[in-house]
């Protein structure tokens, strides 16, 4: 009885040493700074031109005038300066060096007549150059140069500009006038076009699709396309997996082309909901579940897809040879509804840039339904927190598929390779935060210092026996 009693006080021990250490030791964010009445939800993050390699700065805008920017050291949450842009209708991007590149079209008709760019500094906010341009430019991922195109009768001529320089290059590409432009690399190095060609017999029945080099003007691939009773219809597609494979719309059905390997083929993935052929073996969703593709940039693809009926989720992305992996369902309770236009919401997921990880922020149902039906009328009124659906962020490896508690709300975020940036709420505090990422795991930890806990209540039970049977001991003799 006396060791039974020892044991049942260590565990005891054990169990509350491990919740409170479990709840000492939960994620916190790496640095918090309260947002003034000027800079509160209405404001939003300003995002990076590469997430996989984002600056040291966060820049915050504020919605009211949309042309004052303020940064944040991205490492202590110090605040840096202020920027204010020249123009309210500028789109300010993050370059990796902590810059700003702001930019801004001008229309003309229903066409892009102009792109001006502006480039400010990071450290102290003055305008470093201004350049407007006519057509439709576009910045490369690190923000140094710029690329737009002209297809036109037998060429396609590519021009590349310096951000910080009038220097200019242009190149020109043989390209037929029946092939039209489908996607280009983010760098603009890279150039996939499409159409019909002609047959032997000299008659436009075949079509097919190509990958040239900007700056060499080496065509690095090519594969052939069905073309149906002459007819060919072609969207506009995404260079993606590090630009080595393109997605595509032929004929309104979805189409890939793996251009390193030279193959052409539909995609087994619908909008409305996995195929058979993307669902293995059970556990996995079910043909009602509406799957929706995850933002971000890796170097796979990766599917959320969702169920109403139970409130249920799945995770499903590719192997490194484009093959679908088994659905893996959330395993955490759920909310799931549908809107008034029919769409399901209630999870969402976000790619981390450089990593094989994603967040999930979903609505899961209270705590208090987590308790037994007779135990729930003995909680407070008063504690609507309990009573209230939680907005909870939860970091998974897809590959080790493995679960991490994040441990913030936010109302507008912003990922990075190793930390998420959010403007959330502290009660009616709006603040700026980072939470690191992968979030510190307390299990261990806890486990070790109730481990030690019980071990100390367990020496110090057999130290006072000792002494009570010592002291008897000395007493009867």
């Amino acid at each position: 009885m006396r060791l039974f009693r020892r044991t049942l006080l260590c565990l005891v021990v054990g169990v509350t040493a491990f919740g409170a250490a479990g709840w000492g030791l939960r994620p916190r964010a790496s640095w918090t700074v309260e947002l003034s009445s000027k800079e509160d939800y209405s404001s939003s993050l300003v995002e990076p031109l590469d997430p996989r390699s984002p600056s040291a700065l966060v820049w915050l805008m504020s919605m009211p005038d949309h042309q004052r920017l303020t940064a944040y050291d991205a490492g202590t949450g110090r605040r840096l300066g202020d920027l204010q842009l020249k123009s309210f209708d500028e789109h300010p991007f993050v370059r990796g060096d902590g810059c700003i590149l702001a930019e801004r079209s001008t229309l003309s008709g229903f066409r892009l007549s102009s792109t001006a760019h502006r480039l400010y500094s990071g450290a102290n906010g003055q305008l470093i150059a201004e350049h407007d341009r006519r057509g439709a430019w576009t910045p490369t991922p690190d923000g140094k140069r710029l690329f737009e195109y002209d297809a036109g009768g037998d060429s396609l001529v590519v021009r590349f500009a310096s951000v910080e320089s009038d220097k200019l290059d242009q190149y020109s590409l043989p390209i037929s006038d029946r092939k039209s432009v489908v996607a280009h690399s983010s760098d603009g190095s890279k150039w996939a076009v499409a159409g019909p060609e002609r047959s032997p017999g000299g008659f436009w029945n075949t079509a097919a699709i190509e990958v040239w080099d900007a700056r060499s003007g080496v065509r690095l691939a090519r594969a052939a396309l069905p073309m149906r009773d002459r007819s060919f219809s072609l969207g506009k597609g995404v260079f993606e997996n590090n630009d080595e494979r393109i997605t595509f719309k032929l004929d309104m059905k979805p189409w890939e082309f793996i251009w390193r390997t030279g193959e052409a083929r539909p995609l087994s993935f619908s909008g409305t909901g996995p195929r058979s052929d993307y669902t293995t073996d059970p556990p996995g969703p079910r043909n009602s579940a509406f799957a929706r593709r995850i933002p971000g940039k890796w170097d796979r693809r990766a599917y959320l897809a969702l169920d109403i009926e139970p409130s249920t989720a799945w995770l499903g992305f590719e192997s490194e040879d484009y093959q679908m992996h088994p659905w893996k369902e959330i395993p955490f309770p759920l909310v799931v509804r549908r809107d008034h236009m029919g769409f399901r919401h209630g999870v969402r997921a976000t790619l981390v840039p450089g990593s094989s990880a994603v967040l999930v922020h979903a609505s899961e149902p209270p705590a208090i339904e987590a308790l037994p039906v007779w135990a729930r009328g003995v909680v407070p009124q008063k504690w609507k927190d309990w009573r209230e659906e939680q907005q909870v962020c939860r970091w998974c490896d897809l590959t080790r598929d493995l679960w991490r508690y994040v441990g913030c709300t936010a109302i507008q975020t912003q990922v990075r390779p190793d930390a998420l940036i959010v403007v959330g709420k502290e009660g009616d505090r709006t603040v700026l935060q980072s939470w690191p990422l992968p979030p510190r795991d307390p299990g261990p930890y806890a486990l070790a210092i109730a481990a030690l806990c019980m071990a100390g209540t367990w020496w110090w039970c057999a130290w006072r026996y000792r002494r009570r049977m010592r002291r008897a001991t000395l007493g009867a003799a």
